[in-house]
């Protein structure tokens, strides 16, 4: 079957917490999930198919491919590939088949997937096994007891008990105790999308998953691999709590176009700024098609700006943008895109949703473009945070924003505090 490359269209958006809000894709996570959704959704493992999606809603079996495949990838530090032509008549979801070709998943036996029908919880504890067994090639019991402290445990098909036991005995999955005293597994009951992603994380700590995505290193230059970049994911402050990463709540996002008059064109001679290198300046051709295709065609000399910054033109991710969101082809980590080309369409496109979540009028409407940088930086969500709580950005709420993040995430670093004048200084328009 011939595949279509991707595109994600979708953003990360942030969910509301009432004491402690934080950011991720699924809408509507109930309050008792908050922190842990979080945390993976900032350990990568919520996957961007989930963006604007009901938590507390059942995940089908199609959107569970898509959490074991981010699984898969933070255990190999390996972009998944298919290798296989698609097997299954009923779906070609790319995370199905690029699951089904590692051996994540099977179909039922009859040519098909049934990729709508909800995952129940022991099914979804056999595809993190089968994660398991793919990335560790360990197959052993990671615990020698069983499930017979639960009631219901002869419900666990055969198939399944060995995987359930494990996910048991690793505390990626819990029982359900009842008054009576009885604690039930209920494996044939659904999992909610807010549950299945906090078993992924879980499994991801407990099973032997977590380094290639969490904070590595013990010392004072310990630095997290989760990079500030992907849209809305930065999570906004406890003293905002009706705060939104998602720049589409914006008013006038649909109808948002820069005003053309007056604008310096690329060509104009810069006034006062340090040239960029000439690695970034062969690449304009691509920023210009990519600026062009995504609305900002007046703005090619800041995305030089960005580059010079990011990259100075080095490198296959010369835009840095390995943890955008826009990155559906590649691990969403730094410097996992080998494209160059893909890299400049990724951040391109990051950058143009950030000028628009910042308002921005013009090239030169330097107040407003400061913010939408440190957006571009810490992730859009920053840019929310500053105009609910400060009204724009400023080099102090830039700090401070870093500052909560580290202490939430439990980090040493969280972007760039000074990424403004870091790139300013390659600006001529200002």
């Amino acid at each position: 079957m011939k595949l279509k490359r991707l595109c994600c269209t979708a953003f990360i958006a942030a969910a509301l917490a009432a004491m402690a809000p934080q950011a991720y894709a699924l809408r509507d996570v109930s309050i008792w999930a908050q922190n842990e959704v979080w945390k993976a959704a900032a350990a990568g493992v919520e996957p961007t198919s989930f963006s604007a999606l009901n938590a507390r809603s059942d995940v089908t079996r199609a959107e569970f491919c898509a959490v074991a495949v981010r699984l898969y990838e933070s255990g190999t530090n390996k972009a998944a590939r298919v290798t296989d032509e698609d097997p299954f008549t009923d779906t070609d979801d790319i995370h199905v088949v690029i699951a089904s070709s590692l051996g994540l998943v099977s179909g039922r036996g009859d040519g098909t997937f049934d990729p709508d029908a909800f995952v129940t919880r022991q099914e979804l504890c056999v595809m993190l096994g089968n994660v398991r067994r793919v990335v560790s090639g360990e197959n052993g019991n990671l615990s020698a007891g069983g499930l017979s402290a639960y009631s219901d445990a002869d419900k666990v098909a055969s198939w399944a008990a060995k995987d359930m036991a494990d996910m048991v005995s690793a505390k990626v999955i819990s029982g359900t105790s009842l008054a009576n005293g009885t604690t039930l597994l209920a494996p044939t009951d659904t999992a909610s999308r807010e549950q299945a992603v906090i078993m992924a994380m879980r499994f991801l700590e407990n099973c032997g998953l977590r380094e290639a995505y969490g904070v590595t290193g013990t010392d004072d230059k310990t630095t997290s691999i989760i990079t500030p970049v992907q849209p809305g994911e930065a999570p906004p402050s406890s003293e905002d709590p009706e705060l939104s990463a998602d720049p589409k709540d914006d008013e006038n996002w649909d109808t948002w176009q820069p005003d053309p008059d007056d604008y310096p064109s690329v060509d104009d001679e810069p006034q006062s700024a340090k040239p960029v290198s000439s690695k970034v300046t062969a690449y304009r051709p691509t920023i210009q098609k990519y600026a062009a295709q995504y609305g900002i065609s007046d703005y090619v000399r800041l995305i030089e700006a960005v580059m010079m910054q990011e990259s100075g033109g080095e490198g296959t991710d010369p835009m840095q943008a390995g943890s955008c969101g826009y990155n559906t082809l590649y691990p969403r980590r730094t410097n996992a895109i080998p494209d160059p080309e893909y890299s400049i369409d990724c951040g391109v496109h990051e950058l143009a949703d950030c000028l628009k979540a910042a308002g921005v009028q013009s090239p030169t409407d330097m107040q407003n473009i400061r913010m939408a940088l440190q957006g571009y930086n810490y992730g859009s969500g920053y840019i929310r945070w500053a105009k609910r709580n400060y009204g724009t950005y400023s080099a102090e709420n830039a700090k401070e924003f870093s500052e909560n993040m580290k202490e939430q995430l439990g980090v040493r670093i969280y972007g760039d505090p000074q990424y403004i004048p870091h790139v300013l200084r390659y600006y001529p328009y200002q």
